[in-house]
């Protein structure tokens, strides 16, 4: 399915009817786009599964509709409580994923949404739909501003913003999901593309709020910030709204600790900074086509250094265990320990 989980496809879904499968979480990562690397992250797939379990658990409590449907534990599926040791296959159900037409011209690609803004239900709608309760370092944000393609309006700001800054409320933002590359065209192309009514996006828009302030709120709990992250949405088949995919996970927000990353962004910083010859000619690349941009490229990643290695397995299994208040991963360090040794590491090899 991706550079990160794979997906078995049990009953595969119809114009009328959802399917079922399974999400089987890895020791996979990528960065830059690049898929899988050249290494593993061990219990990271276990630790991405349960955290989603969770999330996904806590936001039907309060009523919001998901696709999820259990972890595997024991010979079946249920509840994360059940489990007794972390999972790292996830129950599903599945809906239509209609990808848009591709075209070419003059190595200028083009999309047709046609098949999305004709289907009725029973389909992923092809937007990731973007969180931001702050702006940090190396946010989009920045960038966009600049040149105008959003502005501080949109944003609900009277002043430009800083790096670190605090959003006085979430800004919902959101970019295609199925082209080469994410686009931010603005929610105006975004709703177009997608097909969706007035009333849908603002629905959109309003359980994005909701399931944000619920991961905020479980992981300020457990000491920890959510800085950003996505949800992903579906259709049913009365085309009532569910959120799809995984949740709350360090692959799909990210998280902080007393100002640290503790996600995914670790990872992008150390290629960024010990390859950024590898960067450039990814850079580069993208720059010439979007379309098959990787061939260009002819350096390779290295392997993460082994001490980073494991303290990205410390971070994913530390957290995993703080936010569920399990001792799902023993033996690992809580997370304060964790960013302490990240520090260190930082000050010795990233200066």
């Amino acid at each position: 399915m991706g550079s990160v989980k794979d997906l078995v496809v049990e009953r595969k879904p119809g114009e009328i009817m959802m399917g079922r499968g399974e999400f089987d979480f890895s020791d996979r990562y990528s960065v830059f786009d690049w898929g899988e690397m050249p290494d593993h992250i061990t219990s990271k797939g276990a630790a991405l599964c349960t955290m989603s379990a969770y999330f996904f658990e806590k936001l039907a409590s309060v009523g919001m509709k998901t696709h999820y449907g259990g972890v595997e534990g024991g010979g079946r599926y249920g509840p994360l409580g059940d489990a007794q040791k972390p999972p790292t296959k996830m129950r599903v159900s599945l809906v239509r994923v209609l990808k848009p037409v591709t075209a070419e011209t003059d190595g200028m690609l083009s999309y047709d949404y046609a098949a999305v803004r004709d289907a009725a239900g029973n389909f992923v709608i092809p937007l990731e739909v973007i969180y931001r309760n702050s702006l940090p370092k190396g946010s989009s944000v920045f960038r966009r501003l600049k040149n105008g393609s959003i502005t501080l309006q949109e944003m609900g700001l009277t002043e430009q913003p800083f790096e670190g800054q605090k959003l006085p409320q979430p800004f919902v933002d959101g970019s295609t999901k199925y082209e080469e590359f994410d686009r931010y065209p603005g929610w105006q192309e975004l709703q177009n593309i997608a097909g969706l009514g007035d009333d849908e996006l603002a629905e959109v828009r309003r359980l994005t709020v909701e399931a944000d302030n619920v991961l905020t709120r479980e992981l300020r709990a457990a000491g920890l910030e959510n800085e950003d992250g996505k949800f992903e949405y579906a259709f049913t088949p009365a085309r009532s709204l569910m959120i799809v995919d995984t949740v709350g996970t360090l692959d799909e927000c990210r998280i902080t600790y007393n100002g640290v990353d503790v996600s995914k962004q670790i990872p992008r910083d150390w290629y960024a900074y010990s390859q950024p010859e590898w960067k450039n000619e990814i850079d580069a690349a993208k720059a010439v086509s979007k379309k098959g941009w990787k061939a260009r490229v002819t350096l390779q990643p290295e392997p993460l250094p082994d001490q980073l290695k494991q303290i990205m397995e410390a971070f994913y299994a530390s957290v995993a265990n703080q936010v569920t208040g399990r001792n799902f991963f023993p033996g690992t360090p809580p997370v304060a320990e964790v960013v302490s040794e990240y520090k260190k590491f930082k000050t010795a090899e990233m200066r």
